[in-house]
């Protein structure tokens, strides 16, 4: 008798469980039609209420595809509107971008060698003088500029976010690293040819891509220069300057 009674109660245990998941279940179908209809659909905050609906405290978004400027550009015309320097970020923070769909992170680098430069970027006229850096990463020294990079991850509403771009991993602190870039006034910084022609640099002056992705840049890189910083440096000083336009 004792038996049937506990299993009687297991049933109904059961049974109560049962509905109560369904009931729940319903509940965030419900839910997350509605969130599908939302004003705000595809910003963070949205993302965080459709996680936080599906019962998970973690988000991975893919970062926006980037059309970089002069993607088969050689390196002697990339040095003609790029300069060429070897800098080690010292410091991070990310961040919600403008449209609150993205989280980007910005690097503060430090200068460890010039090995050409070129300051186009001083015109009034040129591109990305009104970018701003955030008020975290200054004051800047004279050998310091900034980078805006999307990625990163930035915790809202109690769900961690992450952007991730797999063709431009994050830059990694205090490694020295191979970049072409254009100062503006602001000491923001715009990376030439983007990830394609990013390369870390290791304690024997071997440059490493960062990313798998063919391309012109790193071609030459390896054929011309050996991936070795010590000819890229001097290639540099006895290299031709065209006048050719890089691609946009």
């Amino acid at each position: 008798m004792k038996a049937k009674v506990v299993i009687f109660a297991l049933m109904g245990i059961v049974l109560m469980a049962f509905g109560t998941f369904r009931i729940n279940s319903k509940n965030q179908d419900q839910e997350l039609k509605a969130l599908q209809e939302s004003p705000d659909r595809g910003t963070l905050n949205w993302h965080a209420r459709v996680a936080k609906a599906q019962g998970k405290n973690q988000v991975q978004l893919r970062a926006p595809i980037i059309d970089y400027p002069g993607p088969d550009s050689n390196i002697d015309r990339i040095l003609s509107y790029y300069s060429a320097i070897v800098a080690e970020p010292i410091f991070k923070r990310s961040y919600a971008d403008d449209g609150q769909r993205q989280i980007v992170t910005w690097y503060k680098f430090k200068v460890v060698e010039t090995l050409s430069r070129e300051d186009i970027a001083s015109c009034a006229t040129c591109a990305g003088n009104s970018v701003k850096p955030p008020e975290d990463l200054l004051p800047l020294s004279k050998d310091e500029f900034v980078v805006m990079q999307y990625g990163g991850t930035e915790t809202i509403d109690t769900v961690q976010i992450t952007t991730v771009d797999p063709e431009f991993p994050a830059f990694a602190l205090s490694e020295p690293y191979l970049l072409f870039v254009r100062l503006n006034t602001s000491g923001v910084a715009a990376i030439g040819v983007g990830p394609e022609a990013v390369f870390a640099v290791d304690a024997s002056g071997v440059l490493r891509s960062v990313n798998r992705r063919p391309n012109r840049v790193k071609k030459e890189m390896e054929t011309r220069f050996n991936l070795s910083l010590d000819a890229l440096r001097t290639g540099v000083k006895s290299r031709p300057y065209p006048q050719e336009e890089l691609h946009n």
